[in-house]
């Protein structure tokens, strides 16, 4: 289904979609707004990130099942504060090479990816955010927390000049499977985006809460400064089975990584290891779990 061959806007193609179709954008801007339909799964893709503009934002209804977004950027606002709405449950969801700019300083609540409650697989991959000034960056769960989530893999993404955190949480009864974070670079979070001038937003680069397994490896955290919430972590995990942190830089910053233990939660299994710390100014690593299996 193409722009141009029958279908005057992308919610035509939508509406008209059946399951598994793949809706093409050709290069070019696409200023209406555009609502993804629940249960039915479809792909949407475009030219490239330079090249197809969404600029209204993506709103997502409830039920959404199976969607895949590809090769595009997206501005503008979906709904009530986000650049892509979601709403909830939402099952697989797949993001690769899309560009999320949330315009920054002329929007202090925006968020980027806001909702949610996803649950099965989430892929998001090889994607920029940038200039988001709202508290979620990406938030699989801003309405509750998740229930029923596979695999979470976030990998090979620039996050730069923005507030919001990325956060994946479980439910504290039906863990995540596997959190897979990889080959990502943060630059530039806490950015003073807000009217007010004071720092903003985040509680964190990123944080995972309720999963079998972390595993984070080969990112970069560079310039994370402290929030108002008094946090301004690169890393922020807990209720974890177990966990492997390596091979990370944790560069001029306010923490590296904060492991609380929460009441009578057991310590995770595995290891932090082999990880470069410079310019952090409170705590390197920080944890309340006493004793437990896990090294650092």
């Amino acid at each position: 289904i193409t722009q141009g061959i029958g279908y005057a806007t992308i919610q035509a193609a939508i509406d008209v979609a059946n399951a598994d179709d793949v809706i093409q954008l050709d290069a070019g801007t696409y200023p209406d707004p555009v609502t993804m339909k629940a249960a039915t799964p479809l792909t949407l893709v475009g030219a490239g990130m330079d090249q197809s503009f969404l600029t209204s934002g993506l709103v997502l209804s409830d039920g959404v099942e199976g969607l895949t977004l590809q090769h595009f950027a997206i501005s503008g606002l979906g709904t009530a504060g986000a650049v892509i709405r979601a709403g909830h449950p939402n099952h697989n969801f797949t993001m690769d090479h899309v560009l999320i700019d949330g315009e920054g300083a002329d929007n202090p609540s925006r968020s980027s990816y806001a909702g949610g409650r996803l649950t099965g697989d989430v892929t998001i991959t090889n994607c920029e955010f940038k200039n988001i000034a709202g508290w979620s960056l990406f938030d699989s769960a801003s309405s509750g927390w998740d229930t029923s989530m596979g695999i979470v893999t976030f990998a090979y993404n620039y996050i730069h000049d923005s507030d919001g955190a990325v956060a994946f949480r479980g439910d504290d009864t039906d863990r995540i499977g596997l959190v897979s974070v990889h080959d990502n670079i943060w630059e530039n979070i806490n950015d003073n985006w807000n009217a007010a001038g004071t720092v903003e937003n985040a509680w964190a680069c990123f944080e995972v809460h309720g999963a079998e397994m972390l595993e984070f490896y080969n990112n970069t955290i560079t310039n994370v400064n402290a929030s108002r919430w008094g946090e301004g972590q690169c890393l922020q995990a807990y209720r974890l089975g177990a966990l492997d942190v390596y091979n990370n830089e944790f560069i001029d910053s306010w923490q590296g990584i904060w492991l609380p233990g929460l009441g009578t939660e057991p310590a995770p299994t595995g290891a932090i290891h082999h990880n470069s710390f410079a310019g952090i100014e409170d705590m390197a690593v920080f944890t309340t779990h006493n004793g437990g299996g896990f090294t650092s």
